[in-house]
């Protein structure tokens, strides 16, 4: 441990120093210190990161095993307990959906400082059930004896979650409806993902099991595992805040070209006219746009506002990278792959930049 806390000390510096290059290079060349300083810290993070990271590598290749059963018990206790904050978590926010829901899309657009928390949430609540809560319910369901890596997990429950509401948005507006019809279908499906998650896996009975086997070996802790973690989610998070300030801070909290298009195509789908307007554009599928219309009606918030409030989603291409590189190029060390993120994430600031 002495020299887990040594190499904290010498890599420190480094990052700091790194950090404070970027932001003196910024700054001469008067890039506003709004963006600069940002910048700079989201950079020595990233750093910190990346050198915790490699710096701890060698800790891990001689895992250390200990009694199976502890982990076992230990683990099934932690499953258990994740799986009821995630029921409570969807039983809240579904609550606050339905509010929202039954009021509908509120306007274009106001100033962000005129949001108050309650739009705020069902803000969130809206993002959460539109994009991840029953895609990641069905995902557990599914997946409940086998072990899928976390970042597909994340993947395939964002793209079941925007299937069921897409779907339901789509087959409603190309009726000639308004997509405000089909909430209570999605209100009934959400409902009935949690039940089904529920029922599958018992979380409030005494005999709780999450139903997953593993071999003998993936149930075996290693030591100094938590602080190999904690360096990756560093390095994630770091990422997530480039792409956030990429989108939020360089678009200044508005949608920009094509996203006009996309929005005022969601309002025809969200007025019932998408059946005889949206549909004669044959250049571009409808599927995106009557999605987006059913998210605003969800959200029950200002449209622009609620598809700015998306933005952050760009970090799914990240996700896909991963994904892409770990099933497609297993001959490459994990850890180089670890490496390269980084760079995909300054390529797709830097795309989005021209």
């Amino acid at each position: 441990m002495p020299f887990i806390k040594c190499n904290t000390i010498l890599i420190f510096p480094g990052a700091v120093f790194s950090g404070l290059s970027i932001f003196f290079i910024l700054s001469f060349l008067n890039v506003p210190i709004g963006f600069s300083l940002p910048l700079s810290i989201i950079v020595s993070v990233l750093i910190l990161g990346l050198t915790s990271y490699y710096s701890l590598q060698k800790q891990h290749d001689t895992p250390v095993l200990i009694n199976s059963k502890n982990v076992e018990k230990g683990s099934g206790e932690r499953n258990r307990k994740t799986s009821i904050l995630f029921i409570v978590l969807y039983a809240v926010l579904l609550l606050i959906l339905i509010n929202s829901s039954s009021r509908g899309a509120s306007g274009l657009f106001v100033d962000w400082d005129k949001i108050d928390p309650v739009q705020g949430l069902c803000l969130a609540a809206a993002i959460a059930f539109c994009f991840f809560l029953p895609g990641f319910g069905l995902v557990m369901i599914l997946s409940k004896r086998y072990k899928l890596r976390l970042v597909l997990q994340i993947l395939l429950a964002y793209l079941f979650s925007i299937f069921i509401t897409g779907t339901a948005g789509y087959i409603t507006a190309s009726l000639g409806y308004p997509v405000s019809y089909s909430s209570i279908f999605l209100i009934g499906s959400y409902i009935l993902v949690l039940f089904l998650y529920i029922s599958q896996y018992n979380v409030f009975s005494r005999n709780f099991n999450d139903g997953k086997k593993y071999p003998y070996k993936n149930s075996l802790l290693k030591i100094g595992k938590s602080s190999f973690n904690y360096s990756q989610v560093t390095v994630f998070l770091s990422l997530l805040a480039l792409v956030i300030l990429y989108t939020y801070y360089l678009n200044d909290g508005k949608i920009i070209v094509d996203q006009w298009y996309q929005h005022g195509r969601a309002l025809t789908a969200s007025s019932g006219l998408f059946r005889d307007v949206g549909s004669s554009d044959t250049t571009r599928p409808p599927f995106f746009s009557t999605f987006l219309a059913t998210f605003f009606n969800l959200s029950g918030s200002y449209s622009v506002n609620a598809y700015v409030a998306i933005s952050f989603l760009n970090i799914t291409q990240l996700l896909h990278f991963i994904i892409s590189l770990l099933t497609g190029f297993q001959i490459i060390k994990k850890r180089r792959l670890f490496f390269l993120l980084p760079y995909s994430c300054l390529a797709l600031g830097l795309a989005g930049c021209m």
